[in-house]
């Protein structure tokens, strides 16, 4: 991803430092309520667990505008209902939250 903590091997090979980025990515899911593993593999986990995954990368990076298309889309109500809490947690936080939808009922929330 290119933000990744790197750490030096032999004193000059910078190589990533594994053990401290999945720790970042464990407290920023904390943080969150946005339960990932950081080792699974992006295809074989559900739609639901992936759209955490990609809300974990826009903060990892440390986006301050966070861009979501049609994010609820393939999403059961109670998916939608817990994304939606964490889009509102997002924005209480300072981001800047755009949303891109064709559900009225998701803009007025």
């Amino acid at each position: 991803m290119g933000m990744e903590p790197v750490k030096k091997v032999l004193g000059c090979i910078p190589v990533v430092d594994m053990k401290k980025a999945n720790q970042d990515i464990r407290n920023l899911s904390e943080k969150y309520g946005l339960a990932v593993n950081p080792t699974d593999v992006i295809s074989d986990i559900n739609v639901s667990t992936q759209q955490r995954v990609e809300i974990l990368k826009m903060l990892y990076r440390e986006a301050e505008i966070l861009i979501f298309d049609e994010p609820t889309a393939v999403l059961t109500p109670q998916e939608i209902d817990f994304l939606l809490d964490i889009i509102k947690s997002l924005r209480d936080d300072g981001k800047t939250i755009i949303l891109i939808t064709h559900k009225l009922e998701e803009i007025k929330t």
